[in-house]
């Protein structure tokens, strides 16, 4: 998504068409319940909107490409291109088999008193 919103930026400028990518990382919003599970929050660490929405703006006005607010985001954004694609595929396999594999349901009280 990054290459292609810089592509788009790239193509758009000459118009005074601003397009900002925007790698947020979590954010606490109704998405995680939509999908039923917090898990795919792989960072453990989510922000609010507001700041994402402030960096944001902050961003448009600097006339930024992309930004990535927060430390860990940035750094994940500047160094998973400089990795080897099927290492980053490898990872990312591992983090969504752990968001789409559901938890081991806890026995019932049948199942103990058995």
């Amino acid at each position: 998504m990054l290459n292609f919103g810089l592509a788009l930026r790239q193509e758009y400028r000459r118009r005074g068409i601003r397009v900002l990518t925007l790698c947020p990382g979590p954010v606490e919003t109704a998405f995680f319940e939509v999908i039923g599970t917090r898990n795919a929050a792989v960072t453990g660490s989510m922000t609010t909107p507001e700041p994402v929405v402030r960096a944001a703006l902050r961003a448009l006005d600097r006339d930024r490409g992309y930004i990535a607010p927060g430390l860990g985001h940035a750094l994940t954004a500047h160094l998973t291109p400089r990795r080897p694609r099927t290492v980053v595929a490898a990872i990312a396999e591992r983090i969504t088999r752990k968001v789409l594999t559901p938890a081991p349901a806890a026995p019932t009280t049948r199942e103990c008193a058995a």
